[in-house]
């Protein structure tokens, strides 16, 4: 008896997974031209959609390239009317430039004349006195007049 339940559940078990493979309604098949047909049909209809939107994406890539174009012939023009600007500031920091390093040295020159004027002031007076004076020529002339006169 239990080889006639294995025997039987065997072949409804069996039976049961060959279900899985087949169609609801198993009287359905499709022949080959039919099949062939119906797969080029998909295949065109895919092709055409595939090239509709290919061509819709070419119209837009040269409407972006348009507008990039225009963008930068647009910027390219601005860029241009900055690097004058930019060519001018350098010219007037030149000018700025020097006129500070100008002035700086004539400061700095004024300082030093007002610094050394003294100095050089009193330098100048040692240079014009003479280097005898008049009293220095009558000790001389009276040294003179004693060095004669006889030492007793």
């Amino acid at each position: 008896m239990k080889k006639v339940i294995a025997a039987t559940l065997l072949i409804f078990m069996f039976s049961s997974l060959s279900y899985g493979a087949v169609s609801e309604d198993s009287s359905i098949y499709v022949r080959q031209d039919v099949f062939d047909a119906k797969t080029e049909a998909l295949f065109e209809r895919l092709h055409g959609e595939i090239t509709t939107l290919s061509a819709k994406i070419d119209n837009n890539f040269e409407k972006l390239s348009a507008k990039i174009d225009a963008n930068f012939a647009t910027l390219s023009g601005r860029i241009d009317a900055l690097s004058g600007r930019i060519d001018g500031m350098d010219y007037k920091i030149d000018v700025l430039q020097t006129v500070v390093y100008w002035g700086l040295g004539i400061l700095s020159f004024l300082v030093a004349s007002f610094v050394l004027a003294p100095i050089v002031g009193g330098i100048v007076q040692n240079l014009r006195k003479p280097s005898f004076t008049i009293d220095d020529v009558k000790k001389l002339i009276s040294e003179a007049q004693l060095s004669r006169t006889p030492q007793i």
